[in-house]
């Protein structure tokens, strides 16, 4: 089961506490979650200052201040494309070592792995041999992946998962 934690507090009630009484309350909060996020069970959170108020102003103010914001964002989609095709251009490294995977149907090295396609994509599922179960965002994007794999078909491309836990562990989904 996952969980969403919402925390509401009595402003007035918090204020009339010490600040050792005021701090003890907020760290139980974040105590909590952390168990929930450490066991798995954390959808999302976002810790709050619970000692300050959000800023609210008129729209023409916002608009303003989006604005800025919005030409910080141009900028930074600008920046990242112009890194994305530095990536591209990087020179490639022949791959000497003969890789060899577990797969349902037996053993199969990396050129196995492309399938017939120019391309492969390999998504580290993470899944170590000694742990109960798999990372909780690895096994969401598995179980969202479908959709995905015809389009990459569609570009010559294939779409493997690995992980390091043995092949048994993985019949289970």
């Amino acid at each position: 089961m996952k969980y969403i934690c919402l925390a509401y507090h009595d402003k007035q009630g918090l204020e009339t506490k010490s600040d050792t009484e005021r701090n003890g309350v907020i760290d139980e909060c974040f105590a909590y979650s952390d168990v929930l996020r450490r066991n798995g069970h954390l959808v999302g959170g976002e810790p709050k200052n619970l000692r300050r108020e959000h800023n609210v102003v008129s729209q023409e103010e916002w608009i303003a201040a989006r604005k800025e914001l919005l030409k910080k964002e141009k900028e930074s989609t600008r920046l990242r494309d112009q890194l994305s095709a530095e990536r591209r251009k990087l020179p490639w490294v022949k791959v000497a070592k003969n890789y060899v995977f577990d797969a349902p149907g037996g053993k199969v090295t990396l050129a196995d792995l492309f399938g017939g396609s120019s391309q492969l994509v390999i998504y580290h599922f993470m899944f170590g041999p000694d742990w109960q179960e798999a990372c909780p965002s690895c096994s969401f994007v598995s179980d969202h992946i479908d959709g995905a794999l015809a389009h990459l078909a569609a570009r010559d491309v294939t779409m493997v998962m690995v992980s390091r836990a043995p092949l048994a562990r993985h019949n289970w989904w």
